[in-house]
């Protein structure tokens, strides 16, 4: 079989508050097979990169449910540099100056599995609302 002539990509056409109906292939959705603590029945997402280090996680299911990420290394210099996998839900402030990130409880989400979760870190210093400027993110 030649690359013109290669299986279609399976994909999913969500439907999303922020950006319309996006279509996605299948094999990016991301499963959190506990939810997120505040929405347990959220178990289908999807990240939306938006550039390096920053992406939304839209649920798959509920049109406007969807958080802001950063990766933890965007927020303090050096956070989790050897695992690659860890992402913060950004709360946003007034202006992006006055963002934070919740680098106490991140989302773990592996892209080889497609799973991911919150976990609970107990490195000292970090917080529920660590602040950080969003623009210079």
């Amino acid at each position: 079989m030649t690359a013109a002539q290669s299986l279609p990509i399976e994909t999913i056409d969500i439907a999303t508050l922020r950006f319309g109906v996006l279509r996605l292939p299948i094999d990016q959705l991301l499963d959190f097979p506990a939810g997120i603590p505040g929405f347990p029945d959220q178990t289908r997402w999807a990240l939306l990169p938006v550039r390096d280090g920053v992406a939304w996680l839209q649920a798959i299911d509920v049109p406007a449910l969807a958080f802001l990420l950063v990766e933890p290394g965007l927020v303090v210099a050096g956070a989790w540099a050897d695992e690659p996998d860890y992402w913060a839900i950004v709360t946003l402030g007034a202006t992006p100056a006055e963002a934070s990130a919740n680098l106490l409880a991140p989302l773990r989400i592996d892209r080889r599995t497609g799973l991911g979760g919150q976990e609970i870190r107990t490195e000292a210093g970090y917080t529920t609302a660590h602040r950080f400027d969003l623009s210079a993110a």
